[in-house]
């Protein structure tokens, strides 16, 4: 799978957003293979079914597990609200919740996993309402988590 790139570069000589993609999709399969848990190495994708959802699981993210499961079935969504799922891996859980939801934002820093959502959302039928963002939370979040 080729990573989600943005065609801007940077300035000042830094490298390229590409590069950053790269490097962040390797931190992240680096990170996910440190975990030692989930992570099968295939070189194709393979179909599974998780609450009630069909998604093809993809090389390098991580598959659903029986916590996905279990979120699937207790996830309290009313009709018509909106849902945010950070770290979305396959889309699984977005995928579910897009049932009712308005609209569903899955964000994921692996760029592998960003295509993985796009292509489970597309064969459940769900394109116009799951969105899927390459986004590293953690980045964005940082200044919330740190004390003054």
């Amino acid at each position: 799978m080729k990573p989600v790139v943005s065609s801007k570069r940077r300035t000042a000589g830094r490298g390229s957003v590409q590069d950053d993609n790269e490097k962040l999709r390797a931190a992240a399969i680096s990170a996910q293979a440190a975990l030692g848990r989930g992570m099968r190495s295939v070189a194709e994708p393979y179909p599974m079914g998780v609450g009630g959802v069909r998604i093809q699981v993809f090389p390098h993210v991580f598959p659903p597990k029986s916590d996905t499961a279990l979120l699937i079935r207790t996830a309290r969504i009313r009709r018509g609200e909106r849902v945010l799922e950070p770290f979305a891996g396959t889309g699984a859980i977005s995928i579910a919740l897009a049932a009712k939801a308005s609209a569903v934002v899955a964000t994921d820093i692996n760029p592998d996993a960003v295509e993985s959502i796009k292509r489970n959302a597309e064969l459940n039928g769900l394109m116009g309402k799951v969105k899927a963002v390459n986004a590293d939370i953690f980045r964005e979040t940082r200044s919330c988590l740190t004390s003054s």
